[in-house]
């Protein structure tokens, strides 16, 4: 669940952002050219780095952090062109952005490999990365909604509302599982019955 409601907002970067943002602030399509190595990067650079941290500082709290840091890069987006010239707000946004991806996504696979159990982990994963598509069939078309009514800026605040949706939501259910996880008797330590 957590996934699908994360992914609405990353696909709003992917696929419907740049074109917009070359059309509404008058940009040359040459900026195009450094908004995909900047996100792409640093997603290669800080992913195993957030993957070992993730370990170290626990799933849920990485999840809580990826997504404060999307939330934090989608509000730096919309700073004003007269505090920041907009290409920088976008350029360092979409980096902070990025860094906040690079957290959640190892740690929601994590998540899925530790809690599935074995004989149904192709069955998990799968599941996992219906968020993925369904984001990216979906998103655009909710994203183009949300400029047309609403305004382009708009388009940064709702996602950024995403990613508070999704830490709220990964934590109810994680909360939810531990309960059911622990009051479930494992079978597998009882005693042979007579």
């Amino acid at each position: 669940t957590a996934m699908l409601v994360l992914s609405f907002s990353s696909w709003s970067i992917f696929t419907v952002f740049p074109s917009v943002y070359v059309q509404q602030l008058g940009e040359p399509l040459e900026v195009l050219v450094w908004y995909f190595p900047v996100f792409g990067l640093a997603q290669a650079i800080s992913q195993p780095v957030f993957g070992r941290v993730a370990d170290r500082l626990g799933r849920m709290q990485s999840i809580i952090a990826g997504a404060g840091m999307g939330f934090v890069g989608l509000l730096a987006c919309v700073i004003p062109g007269s505090v920041v010239p907009p290409m920088l707000a976008f350029a360092v946004g979409s980096f902070i952005y990025a860094l906040g991806q690079s957290f959640v996504n190892p740690t929601i696979s994590a998540l899925v490999m530790e809690r599935a159990p074995r004989h149904r982990l192709g069955s998990a994963m799968a599941t996992y990365s219906i968020g993925f598509q369904f984001a990216t069939g979906t998103s655009s078309v909710l994203w183009g909604a949300i400029i047309t009514g609403l305004g382009f800026t708009w388009l940064f605040v709702v996602a950024a509302g995403f990613q508070v949706l999704a830490a709220l939501l990964s934590r109810v259910l994680d909360r939810k599982s531990t309960r059911l996880n622990s009051s479930h008797t494992d079978i597998s330590r009882m005693p042979p019955s007579a």
